[in-house]
């Protein structure tokens, strides 16, 4: 993917300010809660892969591959899952 943003801070938190506009217009308390939630274990997901880089490479399969092989790491989501 490259490098996503290329920007200063300001401009990346502009446009989080915007990105956030945007998702809550015509959204009632509860939705925004949600989202909310989802962004934010997004966020901490995205920091733990900036503290050990090397579970990305071990679970990038994941989402790419179908689950009908055999040795396709996503038969292995139950797992991780719980």
């Amino acid at each position: 993917m490259g490098q996503l943003f290329r920007g200063g801070s300001q401009e990346l938190l502009a446009i989080a300010v915007i990105l956030a506009l945007l998702l809550a217009q015509d959204q009632d308390s509860g939705q925004l809660g949600r989202m909310s939630a989802f962004f934010t274990v997004l966020g901490d997901i995205l920091a733990l892969f900036a503290l050990q880089p090397d579970l990305v490479e071990q679970y990038q399969g994941l989402c790419s591959l179908p689950a009908k092989e055999s040795d396709c790491p996503a038969d292995r989501r139950q797992h991780l899952i719980g």
